[in-house]
């Protein structure tokens, strides 16, 4: 999908949600034997339940289908971003400073030759000036006293996201500040809604 074609589904979808009060956090087109438009939405910053992403869904579907914006069938996924969001922009990173998150850079910087993904505490966020972009700074998980931090621009940054740290269980060491769940306690991070629409699913054509 185009810039110009992302652009053209959020100035669609945003006052449609918000005549359900509701807001576009962001949005993805995932390739696939079945490509997904997925649209991730909020209301008043505090996720959205089953019955808005439904309705957003239905409303935002037949728009798509009318102004034909994506020519090829799609299956279109309405979600609340969960409680660890993806980072759309440079602003709603830096909104995430001193907390956890994860990067996913386009190639490595020098300071970490191999490595594109860290996950760790967001230091620094630094507003663009003379025309540079938006810089961070990351210290990694697991990083030494004295090791350098992680600085990139988000010119660099493929994907970004929140990371939610999970409390630990009375009586067990704290081993990492970001402990993953087990299958048995993680709770339900998200409500969503999908639909297949586009010209091959009775769409307009």
């Amino acid at each position: 999908m185009t810039d110009s074609q992302q652009k053209k589904i959020a100035a669609l979808a945003s006052p449609l949600l918000a005549s359900l009060g509701l807001d576009l956090w962001g949005l993805e087109f995932i390739p696939a034997r079945r490509t997904i438009l997925r649209l991730y939405i909020e209301s008043a910053g505090n996720g959205a339940g089953i019955n808005e992403c439904e309705k957003a869904s239905r409303l935002i579907g037949l728009a798509l289908d009318a102004e034909e914006i994506i020519p090829s069938s799609y299956i279109l996924e309405i979600s609340t971003p969960g409680l660890e969001k993806p980072l759309f922009t440079p602003e709603q990173l830096a909104t995430q400073l001193d907390k956890e998150v994860e990067i996913i850079l386009n190639t490595p910087v020098p300071a970490f030759p191999g490595r594109k993904k860290f996950s760790g505490l967001l230091r620094e966020a630094l507003p663009p000036e003379g025309g540079a972009p938006w810089r961070f700074g990351l210290r990694p998980q697991g990083q030494e006293d004295g090791a350098p931090d992680l600085s990139f621009d988000w010119t660099q940054v493929k994907k970004a996201r929140l990371l939610y740290i999970w409390p630990e269980k009375p009586g067990v060491p704290d081993k990492s500040k970001s402990r993953r769940p087990s299958k048995n306690e993680k709770p339900k991070l998200r409500a969503d809604a999908q639909q297949t629409t586009g010209p091959s699913s009775g769409g307009k054509k």
